[in-house]
């Protein structure tokens, strides 16, 4: 008996132990599902803040080249594909989504890569098709990449088409602006033979109405650019298309910078306007008045060395149908030179230029309606446009 009773009370405790594994295994199970959702959803937030952060970045690359920016480091097609290499990171580490490609999409869009920008915006509305702006981005990449690809015989060999611009024109049918280059070796400036063409659009063909000669920096010839942009825009209350070409050459201390500026005139564009900077042209609405300003940039001083030398800006404005030197009508961008040129006068007094220059900012902020005084100075001073 004494054996049977040991026997009975073994399985009992064998019960016992069981009960109590079945319990630390269900409470294990518990915790690693809780577990595995707080990690997913650490993961969820992880991808959807990179995806804003990649957004953000693309927001934040402009459609006009900026004013009041760190210059010397702007280029936008360099930071068109930092925001696109973004969202390739996020790709590439949290796999694909809708707003992913779609993002991708918007910037090879942006990049005149038509055929790169109808897959990712594909993929996007593959994943979500019910993703309105996706379908939207979708279908103006494929009918831009059709563009592309319809025009190409139109243009000398080897051209790459670099952008696309539509101008909806009323009288004559819609009207297509053709930005093309040719693509060389060079990784820092890799476009050359810049030009424009015009072509008029209909239902089953396109037909060439004007190209415009290559586009050059007259201070560097045949040198090539790191960066190329078409901008249209409106200047004047009659909303005539303005166009402008610019060019950006990669250099060491500075950014060298050329703009071409176009109007259209009949089945031609016009060039109206050309200006150099140091580092890449601005165009700004400055007093929010529906036209926009033209500004550049280049280094003043004589008795110093180009490090130490300020940068001046000089704001150009349409004016009866031309873009003129304006600076008169915008003191107010000018007040900060009464302050700096004095304190670089104290280290370069026999600096004639810079004495010169500080005169002129002084007459604009004092007597900017003084034209025969201002126009003076003006004439004497290095003007880039001139």
């Amino acid at each position: 008996m004494a054996g049977f009773t040991t026997r009975m009370s073994n399985p009992s405790n064998t019960w016992g132990r069981t009960l109590q594994n079945l319990t630390g295994a269900v409470l294990l199970s518990i915790l690693i599902a809780v577990h595995s959702r707080v990690s997913c959803q650490e993961v969820e937030d992880q991808a959807e803040e990179a995806i804003r952060s990649a957004e953000r970045m693309l927001r934040g690359v402009p459609v006009f080249p900026p004013k009041e920016r760190e210059y010397a480091d702007y280029c936008l097609r360099a930071e068109l594909e930092e925001s696109q290499d973004g969202f390739k990171r996020v790709l590439a580490k949290y796999g694909p989504t809708a707003r992913t490609f779609a993002g991708l999409g918007q910037c090879r869009l942006r990049l005149g890569d038509y055929e790169a920008a109808a897959r990712s915006y594909g993929e996007a509305v593959k994943l979500s098709p019910a993703d309105t702006q996706a379908r939207v981005g979708y279908q103006k990449a494929s009918r831009l990449l059709r563009i592309a690809r319809a025009v190409r015989p139109w243009l000398s060999n080897r051209d790459k088409v670099l952008q696309l611009y539509e101008l909806p024109n009323h009288r004559r049918g819609e009207l297509l602006l053709v930005l093309s280059v040719k693509v060389a070796n060079d990784s820092l400036n890799p476009f050359s033979d810049v030009r424009l063409t015009l072509f008029r659009k209909s239902p089953s063909a396109f037909r060439r109405l004007w190209r415009s000669r290559v586009l050059r920096d007259q201070r560097f010839e045949d040198a090539n650019f790191a960066d190329v942009q078409v901008t249209v825009f409106s200047t004047s209350y009659d909303r005539t298309p303005q166009i402008a070409v610019s060019e950006v050459h990669q250099g060491a201390s500075w950014t060298p910078s050329h703009l071409d500026l176009f109007t259209l005139r009949g089945h031609r564009l016009t060039k109206t306007f050309e200006l150099t900077s140091s580092f890449p042209v601005w165009i700004e609405d400055i007093n929010r008045d529906g036209r926009y300003e033209i500004g550049n940039y280049y280094e003043i001083g004589r008795d110093m060395g180009h490090v130490k030398q300020p940068v001046w800006t000089d704001i150009y404005a349409c004016r009866q149908g031309r873009y003129v030197l304006a600076n008169r009508y915008f003191p107010s961008e000018f007040r900060h030179w009464s302050r700096d040129l004095p304190d670089l006068l104290q280290q370069y007094p026999r600096d004639t230029e810079i004495q010169s220059y500080l005169r002129y900012a002084e007459q604009i902020m004092r007597k900017p309606q003084n034209h025969k005084i201002l126009s003076s100075y003006e004439r004497s001073l290095r003007c880039p446009s001139r």
